[in-house]
Parts: C-alpha cells; structure tokens; sequence
C-alpha cells in the first residue's frame, strides 16, 4: 500500500487566489502573485497620483520574447490594487480576480 502524501484536494497554485493584497503594517503595500509567474510587486506611488508596481519575482522572470504577457500581467496587477479601494468602500464591483 502506497503511502498518500497530500490528498487529492489538495491547494495548488491554480487553485489559490490569482492576486492576493498584502502590507507591512506600515505605509508599504504589495500585489502578491500566486499564479506562475509568481511574484511579489511592491506598489510605489507617485506624486502624480499614478503609482507603479516593481515585482520581485519568485519563479524566473519572463524574457524578453515575453514582455507583452509580463507587461499585461502588471496590468492584472494594478487593476486588481485598484478594486481593492471598491472593495474597502464596500462598492459592488465585479470579482474577476
């Protein structure tokens, strides 16, 4: 008899949450990644009122023969961090997510 590591129903990475949010206790937010690529994007604002996401990459970062999908990712990224602030308000909003 085989000896059964994990069960069947076990969480994988597809079947965790896509984005999840995440801060410090201080004024340093993230965007988490948990999909592959994975990774961990701080979230820096300007003073523009515009912010910019700088992942910190947990599986090897796309090449360069994969900068759409990487620049397209970023952009999953920052919509998510934008409905955070729906959610938080407490405003309907749809769950893609």
């Amino acid at each position: 008899m085989a000896m059964e590591l994990e069960p069947e129903d076990a969480p994988t990475w597809e079947t965790v949450p896509k984005f999840v949010l995440g801060d410090c206790g201080t004024d340093r937010f993230f965007v988490i990644h948990l999909h592959r690529p994975r990774f961990v994007g701080e979230v820096f604002e300007n003073d523009d009122d515009t912010f910019d996401i700088e992942p910190l990459w947990i599986d090897p970062e796309p090449g360069p023969e994969e900068m759409e999908a990487r620049e397209a990712l970023l952009h999953d990224a920052a919509a998510f961090y934008l409905a955070s602030f729906d959610w938080e308000r407490g405003e309907p909003g749809e769950d893609t997510y």
